[in-house]
């Protein structure tokens, strides 16, 4: 069962889902704390179907294990790990950003040649994590940490320009055992060595490093195949070009460094990955003619500019809080008295304050002025609500905690009515005083001076005009029968999964409907519909029914053609 928004998970409260996956599904957390803290974060959760599988838990805790000895700025940090009802979660830093799998996807969408001089800035950059995951000790003793998954897709890129390596899932540290002859690893990108199931160490890392540096270049795959033996057949015998050959926009000198990080055997690659770093930071130094060119942060914002932008506006979400009395609470302490921290309300089902309860612990009542602003949020505030068993709702919303500012808005409303109060007894005491001295003006006509003759003759008046008729209005026409039939609703939308191995581009009745990479849904009318799903050259198609309140699925694998 997945997790709604606004549900409480230890000390984080879940925001909303940002990915998902066969394995654990990703959520957008944040933490909160006395005086307005707040931190987002990241929760991957174990999904529920595997979490009675012993062998995924253990290295579910393991990935834990490794990455809580992890701290560095090209590595994603982790800041908890807990179980949560029948599952394990880790919480880790959160990247505003993309996967380098989604820039290279993106840059070859949009005809974009990925800069050579980008390309070598972000591998030198996941490199440098690499070095400092290697050498990582324990009690004085070498872990010999290897990543063993160092893909595209486990690279971050901030919006700023910042690079970092995650998911240290497979991780294995050259203490432990592991199954002999165990393939962990995506087959495209593993070395030879993994591929045959031989132990492995630091270099293999930077084989696969090599791998994704040569795709960035040329844009193209350097294994693939029509199947996963296919694969792992090609990473043992296909013939590796350079990649100046393939593209002439790459460097001969950093051809060099990609063959030579790319050889099958370990003995003649680099060594370690502070040589691969330096070699690269070699070249990065020299290559650039000006500061723009090894802007990563500038490079991906003008790959997704309207996502980049909508981090950007983005405003604080500030603390948390979860109504009282209408849905599940953490099980966090409530602030005592003189501390900081969330603030109880209480609404009528208008949504219109009645009541809220201070920091200091006080109930505070809200004025009449005041309980006609709704706590529900505007659309530009960030909120949330989930339905809890029993029907009850719990809703996250955003509130103030500084007192003063409660005090101050009773007091603005005290000192209005006063003002008001006072102006109304004004205006009372002015016609009062008119009233009496038009009474004493009445009691005394000799005051008035004499009046002055008029003209001879009598005066003549013009009659008075006689009043007008009030016009009648004009008769309104009955209005015609409508004879029209009462319109008929329209049906509600079906849904359709589509679930791509390792990622195509869905058209549906010949329009784009975006990548699909692991699982989609779409909304789609009633009816029938043609679906293509794209993976470069190869093409799968079908036909399908929609109905009204239903799924139909369809899944396909470019791997196994």
């Amino acid at each position: 069962m997945s997790l709604a928004p606004g549900t409480p998970v230890g000390r984080y409260v879940i925001r909303r889902k940002l990915a998902e996956g066969g394995m654990a599904e990703i959520f957008l957390a944040q933490s909160h704390g006395p005086e307005g803290f707040e931190k987002q974060v990241v929760i991957k959760r174990i999904r529920s179907a595997l979490a009675d599988d012993p062998s995924f838990v253990q290295m579910f805790i393991a990935e834990a294990r490794v990455a809580s000895k992890l701290n560095h700025a090209n590595v994603v940090h982790i800041f908890d790990f807990d179980r949560h009802e029948d599952s394990y979660y880790l919480a880790m830093e959160y990247v505003r950003g993309k996967s380098l799998a989604e820039l290279h996807r993106r840059a070859r969408l949009l005809q974009r040649p990925f800069p050579p001089v980008l390309a070598a800035q972000i591998c030198l950059e996941v490199a440098r994590g690499l070095a400092y995951a290697h050498r990582l000790t324990e009690h004085g003793q070498p872990l010999g940490l290897v990543h063993r998954d160092v893909t595209p897709h486990n690279v971050l890129v901030s919006y700023e320009g910042a690079v970092k390596l995650t998911d240290f899932g497979i991780a294995k540290a050259s203490n432990r055992a592991s199954t002999a002859g165990m393939l962990k690893g995506k087959f495209a990108y593993m070395a030879p060595e993994q591929a045959r199931g031989e132990p492995v160490d630091s270099r293999t890392d930077l084989f696969a490093l090599g791998i994704t540096l040569w795709e960035l270049l040329t844009g193209a795959r350097l294994f693939d195949g029509d199947s996963d033996l296919a694969v792992l057949r090609a990473v043992q015998e296909r013939e590796i070009r350079s990649p100046s050959a393939v593209s002439r926009a790459v460097d001969p000198a950093l051809a060099e460094v990609v063959m030579t990080v790319l050889q099958r055997d370990p003995a003649r690659r680099f060594q370690s990955a502070t040589e691969l770093e330096r070699r690269l930071l070699t070249y990065v130094i020299g290559a650039p003619r000006a500061p723009e060119d090894t802007d990563v942060g500038l490079f991906i914002r003008s790959l997704f500019p309207d996502e980049a932008a909508a981090e950007e506006d983005t405003e604080p979400m500030g603390p948390l809080q979860l109504v009282p009395g209408v849905g599940p609470t953490s099980s966090r302490p409530q602030p005592t008295a003189g501390s900081g921290g969330l603030q109880q309300t209480r609404a009528d089902t208008y949504g219109r304050l009645l009541q809220r309860t201070l920091p200091s612990g006080s109930v505070s009542p809200v004025l009449e002025d005041e309980a006609l602003a709704p706590t529900r949020p505007p659309p530009s505030r960030r909120s949330s609500a989930a339905t809890a068993p029993g029907g009850r709702q719990s809703v996250v919303t955003e509130a103030p905690v500084e007192e003063t500012r409660v005090l101050a808005a009773q007091s603005g409303a005290r000192r209005r009515r006063t003002i008001l109060a006072t102006l109304g007894l004004a205006v009372l005491l002015g016609v009062a005083g008119i009233a009496f001295l038009a009474g004493r003006t009445d009691s005394r006509p000799e005051s008035f001076p004499p009046e002055r003759p008029g003209p001879a003759g009598p005066l003549a008046l013009a009659p008075p005009a006689p009043p007008r008729a009030p016009e009648a209005p004009a008769p309104t026409p009955p209005a015609p029968p409508r004879t029209d039939a009462p319109a008929t609703p329209p049906a509600s939308p079906g849904l359709l999964a589509v679930k791509a191995q390792p990622w195509g581009r869905l058209f549906v009745d010949g329009k784009a409907a975006g990548d699909v990479e692991g699982s989609r849904r779409y909304p789609l009318a009633p009816g029938t519909h043609t679906l293509r799903l794209m993976n470069g050259k190869k093409t799968r198609t079908w036909t399908v029914d929609i109905e009204s309140g239903k799924t139909v699925t369809r899944e396909h694998s470019f791997l196994e053609e």
